[in-house]
């Protein structure tokens, strides 16, 4: 959404900047905070720093940010996909997860989703509906293509005018992604 504005106020960019922040500090500790908490180090500083960012920074990105701050295409396809039959086991943070790479595959930003790959391959987050234990039928992926793109939806802040058939178009190159 951030990208889109042309008013940014001062919080705006704060909330900006931290949300970089993040995404470099997931990328830099995800996987040594993993191999310490499956080594049964839970006080480790890489786990600690990632619990920070997770809780701490995270949350001041929607503190500073407001609502530009929750508009994301990810969180809709996060909500339309518990619209699924089955998704209930398919934990929230995973569900988002692969709503951002189909968010970045509606902007048209695929050399991002590439690069992100290997880091979800690494920790263990989803980049198909099989990973997710759920079925990618046409009417599954409708379902939730439908939902991310309703008028009211937060995807059009993200990318103005969305439509179910880019996202579904992005769902399923997701499917052919190794």
């Amino acid at each position: 959404m951030f990208d889109q504005a042309s008013d940014l106020t001062v919080f705006d960019r704060l909330a900006y900047h931290s949300a970089h922040l993040i995404h470099d500090m997931l990328l830099e500790e995800s996987e040594p905070a993993l191999e310490a908490v499956r080594a049964g180090d839970y006080d480790n500083e890489h786990v600690r720093t990632l619990i920070n960012t997770i809780i701490g920074l995270a949350g001041t990105v929607g503190g500073f940010g407001g609502v530009r701050a929750h508009e994301s295409g990810a969180h809709s396809v996060h909500d339309g996909l518990t619209r699924v039959a089955g998704s209930a086991a398919t934990m929230h943070g995973e569900k988002v997860a692969y709503g951002v790479l189909v968010q970045l595959l509606v902007e048209g930003k695929e050399s991002e989703v590439q690069a992100l790959l290997p880091f979800y391959a690494t920790i263990g987050l989803p980049h198909s509906w099989r990973q997710m234990n759920l079925e990618c039928t046409d009417g599954n992926l409708q379902t939730v293509a439908d939902f991310a793109a309703a008028p009211d939806s937060p995807f059009h802040a993200a990318v103005p005018g969305v439509t179910p058939a880019q996202i579904i178009e992005a769902m399923r190159t997701l499917e052919t992604l190794a």
